[in-house]
């Protein structure tokens, strides 16, 4: 299921670069552990839509995954983004080498809300769509900066 919201998103919004090349390379150490992280979020038109505050635990989401791999659970902290989602947020993110995928809507299995983007030691920049079963929607571009206490 990822590699066609992948293969989507690279004609509707994606970030152009080598998704088979980020996925070898080695995850930097900042996203390898807990972290907390300012997504800042622009529409279509490059339109400010707000922001989301998520805390990537790096605790196993358990049983409620709902496609296999390693996914982990995500906590929203602050949500002021000027969407609505329709669903309860549940996030679950899973790293690929520098790859994130942060599902807001984890626990739903035909439907998701998904950043997908390019992480280094600064942080991350991709797309925010949506997806369900009969095609998606390209919502916007997010980057995200670490939350420092």
């Amino acid at each position: 299921m990822i590699l066609l919201l992948l293969a989507g998103c690279s004609t509707t919004g994606g970030t152009g670069s080598d998704h088979q090349g980020l996925f070898a390379q080695i995850t930097p150490a900042r996203w390898q552990q807990a972290g907390t992280w300012n997504f800042r979020v622009v529409d279509e038109q490059k339109q400010p839509m707000g922001h989301m505050i998520v805390r990537l635990t790096g605790e196993s989401v358990g049983e409620y995954a709902c496609d296999e791999g390693n996914w982990k659970h995500a906590v929203i902290l602050e949500d002021n983004l000027d969407y609505d989602f329709g669903f309860d947020l549940h996030p679950a993110y899973r790293m690929h080498g520098r790859w994130l995928t942060l599902d807001l809507t984890g626990s739903m299995c035909n439907v998701g809300h998904i950043f997908n983007g390019e992480v280094d030691d600064e942080g991350a920049s991709g797309f925010f769509n949506y997806y369900h079963r009969l095609g998606g929607t390209y919502i916007g571009t997010y980057t995200a900066v670490p939350v420092t206490q």
